[in-house]
């Protein structure tokens, strides 16, 4: 979906995004260890999903949203 709110939580704090209008996201240059990442969209619940990143590798996170 496009113009969802994308937001990445980790020890070194919060970064945010928003989805393109192919519904994609990205995070560069993200330190490795756990993060959680959570998607909002108005008209849609909020959910979160949780990922560790690996140095030198890319990591891929989808969500589905429910409406409400």
């Amino acid at each position: 979906l496009p113009g969802v709110a994308v937001a990445i939580s980790g020890e070194a704090g919060t970064r945010t995004t928003v989805s393109g209008a192919d519904g994609t996201y990205r995070f560069l240059n993200l330190d490795y260890g756990d993060y959680k990442v959570t998607f909002t969209l108005q008209g849609f619940g909020t959910t979160s999903k949780n990922v560790t990143i690996v140095t030198g590798a890319n990591a891929t996170v989808n969500a589905a949203l429910t409406v409400g």
